[in-house]
């Protein structure tokens, strides 16, 4: 089971907890913190598996290096006669019993701050909140050179933090005002390596190029338009 969110450093932030320090049964601690290890296993939890139905367990999950490698149910009965067992201890295991996890959460209108009210701050610390809130994915709107820097150093694990759908400003400066002008913006973005369009209000014959300059390319767009 391929899980291309999945970070290791984040793999205790798919555990819902009330406190999330008393979930980490750590085999070693010096391992857990600022380090990545290969094997995770989280230990009893029940299952949400987004697809609707009702959670499911308990279950042992095995996370080795970037992929979700066994889930293992916990039948009590073939436990107990040794007909199942549970899974080797991992470099960290996570004791998830009566808890719950669930797949990596997605925020699909972001901002990536390294400042905050123009005192710097470090962008790590950003990134790490959205871990530790199970936010393993994030679609930033109104990205720039920056966030395109961010988006392959997390990719290169670099840098602890979600995966990044970087959205270019459509209406940065030079905002364009006709449809060739459009159409040349999202050519840029393209060039530029950005993964979407974030757009706001913008005249219909203007809009629409984008719009089809952007299909044709590839490009997704997310959209805060005013209507008249």
């Amino acid at each position: 089971m391929r899980n291309k969110h999945l970070r290791i450093f984040s793999s205790a932030a798919l555990v819902v907890s009330l406190g999330l320090s008393s979930v980490i049964g750590q085999v070693n601690p010096a391992s857990f913190s600022g380090k990545r290890v290969n094997r995770v296993v989280i230990r009893g939890g029940m299952i949400v598996d987004g697809s609707g139905k009702p959670a499911a367990g308990p279950f042992d999950i095995v996370v080795e290096g970037d992929s979700i490698k066994e889930v293992v149910a916990l039948d009590p009965v073939a436990m107990k006669s040794g007909e199942a067992k549970r899974p080797a201890a991992g470099d960290v295991d996570i004791d998830a019993t009566g808890k719950y996890v669930l797949p990596g959460l997605i925020n699909a209108h972001a901002h990536i701050h390294d400042e905050r009210g123009g005192v710097p701050m470090p962008v790590e610390y950003c990134m790490k909140m959205w871990l530790m809130n199970g936010i393993t994915t994030i679609r930033e709107a109104w990205s720039d050179k920056r966030s395109l820097a961010w988006r392959a150093k997390t990719a290169s694990n670099e840098l602890v933090g979600p995966r990044i759908f970087a959205y270019g400003g459509f209406v940065d400066p030079p905002t364009p005002h006709s449809p060739e002008e459009a159409r040349q913006r999202v050519r840029d973005f393209k060039t530029a390596g950005y993964d979407g369009i974030k757009l706001y209000t913008v005249d219909r014959e203007v809009m629409q190029a984008m719009a089809d300059e952007a299909h044709k390319l590839g490009l997704r767009i997310m959209h805060h338009v005013g209507i008249e």
